[in-house]
């Protein structure tokens, strides 16, 4: 299996990346496109073909369709899983739709391909071939039309998918989990740009269990975007969110000790409802987005009730948890922030004990 990244063919500007050259002659440029990045994904496996362009001798037309065919394939069988990749399946549905008048819309070849822009890229070009194979022009002109109605509204979304293909098919052999890998890496880094958000999302979708293993997948993938010729979004962006996650392989450690805080709480309090993944998703929201003090307020509630003196054992228990948060994970001026956020947990412990048994905190203070 390749190990690095595979940049997108340049059909048309993408919306986060650096600005594209419209190829003069689309048939054949796009597909030249296709041979020359797939060979280059290939050469930083193998670094004696670095920098080296694939070029058929003359009189090989149809080699090169096989060439280019067969490398589609490989990126497929990143793309899906490596014994049972649907391209061909694909192809025929998407050569169907093409063939149709009036032209179909986005969403309708989005559709056809599993709603991934990554893999209805890999669909389009692969039925450009066929049809530049088959010397069908009208075919091949609607694949090109689509490509670049693709790029246009999704390009983001493709150099991710490209970019990331060979780090997430790490991850799982299972079509669905990476197509749930991609789509969280859509919403959260192309989208969000936000490395508080992925682990959010990261921790949803797949738990504590796989959390380590799914985080080093996304550190990867976030590192072979970096180095990819075309970035999904600006390199400044993703370094930073690079540089927020180097510890982030903590927060299994602040799984471990909301774990421990909410079972020396079930000892004490009548109804504790509330998971280590959820406690620890409401803290990464915490560092991430500023600490207020409704949100504070909210949490005790959430965990310990409405009695003051639960809440007071449990933002007490909190203090720790806090302090321990990954540094890298609280936002902007990160030491700053973080010691404002203890000192509004440790005023609102103070408030809370010095009123009992009735407590009512005033009106909610500003963001710090």
């Amino acid at each position: 299996m390749v190990d690095d990244v595979l940049p997108p063919v340049s059909i048309a500007p993408s919306s986060a990346g650096a600005s594209s050259r419209m190829p003069t002659s689309p048939l054949e440029d796009s597909m030249e496109e296709v041979s020359m990045t797939f060979a280059e994904h290939v050469e930083r496996k193998s670094k004696a073909l670095n920098q080296r362009k694939v070029v058929a001798p003359p009189g090989s037309r149809a080699m090169q369709h096989i060439e280019r065919i067969e490398k589609l394939d490989e990126l497929m069988k990143l793309l899906e899983h490596p014994q049972h990749a649907q391209l061909e399946t694909l192809n025929q549905k998407m050569q169907t739709l093409l063939q149709r008048s009036p032209s179909p819309h986005l969403d309708e070849l989005l559709e056809a391909a599993g709603h991934d822009p990554v893999r209805c890229d890999v669909v389009l070009r692969h039925t450009l071939v066929q049809a530049q194979r088959a010397q069908n022009t009208e075919l091949a002109s609607s694949a090109v039309q689509s490509l670049e109605m693709l790029h246009k509204e999704k390009g983001a979304e493709v150099s991710a998918g490209l970019n990331t293909a060979s780090a997430i098919a790490s991850f799982s052999t299972d079509p669905t989990q990476k197509q749930a890998m991609r789509q969280l890496y859509y919403q959260t880094i192309v989208h969000l740009q936000s490395g508080n958000a992925m682990l959010d999302a990261l921790l949803n979708s797949f738990g504590s269990v796989h959390f380590n293993q799914g985080l080093r997948t996304l550190q990867r993938a976030l590192s072979d975007d970096l180095a990819a010729r075309s970035s999904s979004i600006p390199r400044r962006a993703l370094q930073k969110i690079l540089a927020s996650l180097q510890d982030a392989g903590n927060i299994s450690q602040t799984l471990t000790a909301s774990k421990i805080l909410l079972k020396r709480l079930g000892g004490k309090l009548p109804d504790v409802n509330f998971s280590p993944l959820e406690l620890t998703r409401r803290l990464l929201n915490l560092s991430g987005n500023g600490a207020y003090l409704r949100d504070l307020q909210n949490l005790s509630r959430d965990v310990a009730g409405q009695q003051p003196h639960h809440q007071v054992l449990f933002l007490s228990g909190l203090v720790p948890l806090v302090y321990h948060l990954p540094l890298g994970l609280w936002r902007d001026d990160k030491s700053k922030n973080r010691q404002m956020a203890l000192n509004l947990l440790r005023t609102v412990i103070s408030e809370y004990a010095a009123h009992e048994p009735r407590a009512t905190l005033s009106q909610p203070r500003a963001a710090l």
